[in-house]
């Protein structure tokens, strides 16, 4: 069920200045609450998607659409080390996620990067290097505010024998302006973007006790793929609480089918 996220909501904490750590339903949006699938797994919160009917070997593009709830920031500590991402491989397995962050105390980020040997990139945003291993990461600061939508698209813009190309953008829903992050080459081989992926909600500043976290909010919705023409919206398949360092206080919110709020943190 695709949903207009055309809202500008005065929800939560905007970046910087507190306001109120409750948090309301987007219109449309029911915060129900939802059991996690799964508790005490190792990695970050997450929630699994599937695109029933989507052509086995891939996806030519995803999108998906993330609204900032709630975003806390102590201005006595570094920030809110928030980040919340879609994360899915190409056909042959190689990862990559694109997403929006507080980004601590460096500004409001939106980033697109590919993991592994054989990504490149010529775009001005993006750099060699993913996540301390091989790969291409980019990254744009871009100014996202708490209760607003944005849409973040990757999208196959090139081929040729040997390779594809990949581009990253985000959407401001309310004004419909797009704005490219960066674009990524990898071996064509890879394949196409494998029609299931994640969604997560992960602390990356680890050794940070869950006590001392700071609360985040966001909705996921829209989440659909194309190919050839024609689109395949997403379902939810699973949600996964986990237990890792990257999690704190997780719960889950929404439909258990078509989109789903992730709730973290302690401290208002």
């Amino acid at each position: 069920m695709i949903r207009s996220l055309a809202v500008s909501l005065t929800l939560g904490l905007v970046l910087g200045s507190f306001a109120s750590a409750s948090a309301q339903s987007v219109p449309g949006f029911e915060r129900t609450p939802l059991q996690p699938d799964r508790v005490g797994g190792g990695g970050a919160p997450n929630v699994a998607w599937v695109y029933p009917g989507a052509p086995r070997d891939g996806l030519e593009s995803v999108s998906v659409s993330f609204l900032p709830v709630l975003a806390v920031r102590d201005s006595s500590r570094r920030g809110n080390a928030i980040y919340w991402a879609y994360n899915s491989q190409f056909s042959r397995g190689q990862p990559w996620y694109m997403g929006i962050q507080p980004n601590s105390g460096w500004g409001h980020k939106v980033l697109f990067s590919v993991f592994g040997k054989g990504a490149s990139s010529v775009s001005p945003n993006c750099k060699s290097g993913a996540d301390g291993g091989p790969g291409v990461h980019c990254h744009l600061t871009y100014p996202w505010k708490v209760g607003n939508s944005y849409t973040m698209r990757a999208f196959l813009v090139g081929q040729d024998d040997q390779t594809r190309t990949w581009r990253g953008t985000v959407r401001d829903d309310a004004t419909g302006t797009e704005t490219l992050i960066g674009e990524v080459t990898v071996a064509r081989a890879q394949g196409l973007i494998r029609p299931h992926a994640v969604t997560f909600s992960e602390y990356y500043r680890r050794n940070e006790p869950c006590a001392d976290r700071p609360l985040s909010e966001v909705l996921l919705s829209r989440i659909a793929g194309d190919r050839a023409g024609r689109t395949y919206p997403a379902r939810l398949r699973s949600l996964n609480a986990n237990g890792g360092p990257g999690g704190c206080n997780t719960q889950f919110f929404g439909d258990h089918a078509d989109y789903v709020y992730i709730r973290q943190g302690t401290r208002p």
